[in-house]
């Protein structure tokens, strides 16, 4: 399935967003046949997809990770980004 985004924080000037994913086809995977990844994330593609958006859109160099992760436990996938500079 397709992850569905939901922006709970963004600020333009400082360049950071949160961002919360749901319907994540990793974590489905991932649940489903009982795998482990360390650090607990497992959605690599939507951390890359997220990472080149905000970079394109914000036109600096931005890092997405996975703070909280659907196939781990949490309810919903969660991402922050913020600029590679900091």
């Amino acid at each position: 399935g397709n992850m569905r985004y939901e922006i709970i924080e963004y600020d333009p000037l400082q360049k950071t967003a949160l961002i919360r994913g749901r319907g994540s086809y990793m974590a489905e995977i991932f649940k489903n046949n009982h795998l482990f990844v360390s650090p607990k994330a497992s959605c690599a593609s939507a951390r890359g997809r997220l990472s080149a958006y905000f970079t394109k859109a914000w036109g600096e160099d931005i890092v997405c990770e996975e703070m909280k992760c659907n196939a781990f436990g949490d309810d919903y996938c969660e991402f922050i980004l913020l600029p590679k500079r900091i």
